[in-house]
């Protein structure tokens, strides 16, 4: 707990974390599983983290959406979305497996230090021509 008290439901996380090796110590031999459906079983994992993990380790066709890229992929018009579980299945079916190898990590970055949620960077970025947030929001201040 003392290392995680620093983010967010620090307590719940801490358990989690303790359940889960536990409970992959015990049951799994260490190893954790290529299945999606069943690392969403472990105490604290939901489909995010799920694809999160089966993308870095297994090189898995996944994107875990998570805010960042759920507001990236709305702001560029991409989906239309009311939350990360609906940008999910949009996201599954857009795009191809080879494209969903490459898409996490630079829209988690994009989103998380570029097109943040307050102030985004729309006056540098390079995706102005293509961005729905842009043209409606910025085009019209000027």
């Amino acid at each position: 707990m003392e290392h995680l008290k620093y983010v967010n439901f620090f307590r719940n996380k801490s358990r989690f974390i303790k359940e889960t090796g536990t409970l992959l110590a015990t049951k799994y031999q260490g190893v954790i599983p290529d299945d999606l459906k069943l690392l969403q079983t472990f105490p604290g994992i939901g489909i995010k983290t799920a694809k999160v993990v089966l993308s870095v380790l297994y090189d898995r066709p996944y994107v875990g959406v998570d805010t960042h890229i759920h507001r990236v992929m709305n702001r560029l018009g991409i989906v239309a979305t009311k939350n990360p579980e609906s940008t999910d299945r949009e996201i599954d079916n857009i795009f191809d497996i080879e494209t969903k190898r490459k898409l996490h990590h630079p829209l988690v970055l994009f989103g998380r230090y570029h097109c943040t949620a307050r102030k985004p960077k729309c006056e540098t970025c390079k995706l102005q021509k293509y961005c729905k947030y842009y043209k409606e929001t910025f085009k019209k201040l000027s």
